[in-house]
């Protein structure tokens, strides 16, 4: 079986200041893999990249999606159109429409979807995934906690069912009750659809308890072991 996502070559930066260096990653079909490592060792540069947001400085690299790991290569990556290629991602800023009710930032997101009844069913749907925002429907985002907002930006994405997710520190600037919320969201969540799930997370003992590969980036390096094969850790979910 051929991975679901691949890295090759990737070199990236901002303007004249490299981050990432000769950076090979592959994501197996609904594998979880946690990408660790410092302030500005690269995490949220690589993610960027992966998502099409920032592009590679070599002519060489490769970023390839396969939606069939049996299949040809899938649509090329690029930010307008990734969410209907089955592609989302969540930024460590909190994606909601202040002005707009939580209803209606739900509503603008699902634009994309077939019908206003795969609309009505997939909201449905998100509303027992995170049933923590059902009394805030018609709240508008801006009253929102920070934690209510990471909420409902997560449900934003996972009204697309995505079959690839990429997460920037969706724990960031969360209590524990909070982030043990959103970590039990994407392990259901993961276990319901085998999604595949790239997250990278500064609380990476909290992260980890879902369970998966983990890597980590130095200086813009993403180690491996001696063999060539990623740095991995054996761990267990523990979230109660």
């Amino acid at each position: 079986m051929l991975p679901i996502f691949t890295i090759r070559n990737l070199s990236t930066g901002y303007e004249t200041r490299q981050v990432l260096f000769d950076v090979f990653l592959d994501l197996k079909a609904g594998e979880i893999v946690t990408l660790i490592g410092g302030n500005g060792s690269g995490k949220s540069t690589l993610l960027k990249a992966a998502y099409g947001l920032l592009k590679p400085w070599e002519p060489t690299a490769e970023i390839i999606y396969r939606p069939d790991p049996y299949g040809e290569v899938g649509p090329q990556i690029n930010p307008l159109r990734n969410l209907e290629n089955g592609i989302a991602f969540l930024p460590q800023t909190n994606s909601t429409f202040d002005n707009l009710s939580v209803e209606q930032n739900l509503h603008i997101s699902g634009y994309k979807l077939r019908s206003r009844r795969q609309y009505i069913d997939r909201r449905e749907e998100v509303l027992d995934w995170v049933p923590s925002i059902r009394p805030l429907l018609r709240r508008n985002a801006i009253k929102l906690s920070g934690g209510e907002l990471r909420l409902v930006s997560l449900a934003m994405l996972l009204i697309h069912r995505p079959r690839l997710l990429f997460l920037d520190e969706p724990l960031a600037g969360l209590d524990n009750s909070n982030a043990d919320n959103v970590l039990e969201i994407i392990h259901d969540f993961h276990s319901a659809y085998s999604t595949t799930i790239l997250i990278t997370e500064h609380r990476h003992k909290e992260a980890t308890h879902l369970g998966g590969r983990v890597c980590r980036l130095r200086q813009g390096h993403l180690e491996e072991t001696p063999t060539g094969g990623t740095i991995t850790y054996s761990t267990e979910r523990r979230i109660t």
